[in-house]
């Protein structure tokens, strides 16, 4: 039994919330459902209650995500259908612990205008770089990977797209979960 509640959220931000970031709002919800419940990691009687939700630096707001987005979600039994874009800014930034861009520009473009969120800003190989988790290339040079966004794009694109996006988000999840300061209860 938790004595208090604690709330930490994340941001995922793509250019026009329709795709990637939704997708990965989708994912990362049902990462969180299937993870819970959480408590401080120093303090295991209070619970964390973690929420997250996605954003496009460009986004007209109250759009509908991609429809093969949608559709290759439902596959992997994750539904977005209720997904309503929104565009990113000031306020939604402050109301997040951490904010994930999909692409190294995006993280960029938010820190140049927002310098005061560099230290809550990556992109998602930047924070997958954060975590000592760098990726070469045949040479050994560091290089840095993004998922292309699919809008626009056919099915089965998105249904790869939506592999991959699962499987960076599975393999970041602990380390977010870590830094928002949570453990499993």
């Amino acid at each position: 039994n938790f004595e208090s509640i604690y709330t930490a959220s994340v941001l995922f931000v793509c250019k026009n919330n329709r795709t990637l970031s939704a997708a990965a709002e989708g994912i990362f919800t049902k990462l969180l459902r299937e993870q819970g419940p959480y408590c401080l990691e120093d303090d295991r009687k209070t619970e964390v209650e973690i929420y997250c939700e996605s954003a496009g630096l460009y986004a007209i707001d109250g759009e509908k995500a991609d429809r093969n987005i949608l559709k290759a979600m439902e596959e992997e039994g994750i539904s977005i259908a209720h997904h309503r874009t929104q565009r990113a800014c000031a306020s939604l930034y402050d109301q997040n612990d951490i904010i994930l861009t999909m692409r190294d520009e995006q993280t960029d473009e938010l820190c140049d205008s927002f310098p005061d969120l560099n230290s809550r800003v990556y992109s998602l190989s930047g924070y997958l770089a954060s975590k000592g988790m760098l990726i070469k290339d045949d040479k050994g040079r560091v290089i840095s990977l993004a998922i292309p966004d699919p809008e626009g794009e056919n099915y089965a694109t998105c249904q790869q797209t939506i592999k991959a996006l699962e499987a960076w988000l599975r393999i970041l999840f602990p380390y977010i979960i870590k830094d928002i300061g949570a453990e499993r209860a």
